[in-house]
């Protein structure tokens, strides 16, 4: 998790990119964070036989692979050099684009303020909650963003794409809690990845 912080510090993308002062936030909420270690005894050997069994590679992905496949959990990621070498013939590795990010509050906004805050806010953005609904639950691409939040990016009708944020309110859940028209460097990534989908199918 640190070594992705100081990835992101330093990308030249400027979708990917965090400023110093985020990437500080982040590393701090990382290191007052819980977790539930899991170090199962086979999994080291376990992801030595994946990496060549379906040519992944690297040993830190597989690991990623070996340690979902010897726990009751699954793994979503974005990762799509991961997923095109398992050809989805690991169905606990899923691609996180198809993850519903869940609740009420997403499907039916519950986040937001009434007539003030986020909606005048998205509004003199020229973006309409509506249309932030149309993107979550469109075809979309996703970038993760700073303080567990998440980046959406795609299209809201009448060939208008957007980006819209999301914070964790919960357990699997997200809300919006922003949206804009997308810059042309975002259209640009959405339109490859997109391409980049159909042409795997």
């Amino acid at each position: 998790m640190i070594n992705v912080i100081v990835q992101r510090v330093r990308s030249s993308d400027a979708i990917k990119r965090v400023t110093p002062a985020d990437a500080q936030g982040m590393l701090d909420t990382f290191l007052a964070t819980e977790f539930d270690v899991q170090a199962p005894t086979d999994l080291l050997t376990h992801a030595y036989g994946l990496t060549f069994e379906y040519g992944l590679s690297s040993l830190h992905d597989a690991m990623y692979v070996a340690l979902v496949g010897l726990l009751p959990c699954d793994l979503w990621t974005d990762d799509r050099r991961l997923l095109r070498a398992l050809g989805g013939r690991l169905p606990h590795v899923r691609w996180i684009g198809e993850y519903a990010f869940g609740g009420p509050e997403c499907n039916a906004f519950g986040g937001w303020s009434g007539t003030c805050g986020n909606v005048q806010h998205i509004a003199r953005r020229d973006v309409t909650p509506e249309e932030m609904e149309a993107v979550c639950h469109g075809r979309h691409i996703i970038r993760v963003a700073y303080a567990g939040r998440l980046m959406l990016i795609g299209p809201a009708g009448a060939g208008q794409v957007l980006a819209v944020v999301l914070e964790p309110v919960g357990e699997d859940t997200h809300r919006p809690i922003t949206g804009r028209p997308a810059s042309r460097r975002e259209r640009l990534v959405y339109a490859g990845e997109i391409g980049e989908d159909s042409h795997d199918n």
